[in-house]
């Protein structure tokens, strides 16, 4: 395990107007929300250790720097023109809509919501928030996800990455199918509830990687990279919530 000090606030300490934000909505969850979220965030923003896990030393290079070329903070109604979704929120209280500055989605079984301005081509980082909460059952099942470097935008058209799937005990990232025999999975490292987790999903040459909080997760290697540029974020039946997206297009791209 190698260990690198990063030089300002990134991905592993969230930027600062991230934290701002982040501080302002704590109040919504009440007094245990403000402690979660001020131990999620850290206060200051200070320099902090990112370790890189279970790839080669200095794979957390990828987390600074590069050219923002997006950002989204949801700070709306609606979700506008630069994002569409098959499954908008109805009466039964499923689909896709935006909530006190979260997008978030109940139960859209899979149908997505998708941004329409395309990736960059080559090494590209898409960064974000997310968390999930209790269903009206109580249960959690947290199970969070996105779908990413897609040839279109459906499901199962790139990669998937899912944190805390099948009932919060499996990460996953997936080629093109969920249930593939070339999908890789391990024990999930679970999402808490009522946290707000920042995710990092890096592409490089033939690796996908997915990190999370600042430290490396997964590593998806590809001999044969599905070559799309749309991005999404994805729910089968689990309460969650998305946020702070932001693109990079890295150097080399």
């Amino acid at each position: 395990m190698s260990t690198e000090a990063s030089s300002e606030c990134g991905v592993g300490a969230f930027p600062r107007e991230v934290v701002a934000r982040r501080g302002a909505r704590a109040r919504r969850f009440g007094t245990l929300g403000v402690l979660i979220g001020t131990l999620a965030l850290g206060a200051g923003c200070p320099k902090r250790v990112i370790p890189a896990r279970g790839d080669a030393p200095g794979v957390e290079r990828f987390l600074e720097g590069g050219e923002r070329v997006f950002e989204d903070h949801f700070e709306r109604a609606e979700l506008g023109p630069d994002w569409k979704t098959e499954m908008p929120y109805a009466q039964d209280k499923r689909g896709w809509r935006i909530e006190n500055g979260w997008l978030h989605a109940t139960q859209p079984e899979n149908a997505g919501a998708w941004l329409m301005k395309l990736l960059p081509e080559g090494p590209t980082r898409v960064e974000f928030t997310a968390r999930s909460e209790p269903k009206a059952d109580g249960s959690f099942p947290g199970d969070l996800k996105c779908e990413i470097f897609a040839t279109e935008p459906r499901h199962e058209a790139g990669y998937s990455v899912i944190n805390g799937g099948w009932n919060n005990t499996l990460d996953v990232i997936a080629r093109l199918g969920e249930h593939g025999k070339d999908r890789l999975a391990q024990n999930a490292r679970p999402v808490i509830q009522s946290t707000a987790h920042r995710w990092a999903i890096v592409r490089s040459e033939q690796k996908v990687y997915f990190f999370r909080d600042g430290e490396l997760v997964m590593t998806y290697t590809d001999e044969a990279p599905v070559p799309g540029r749309y991005f999404g974020f994805n729910n089968w039946a689990s309460n969650a919530y998305f946020d702070d997206v932001a693109v990079y297009r890295l150097p080399g791209g």
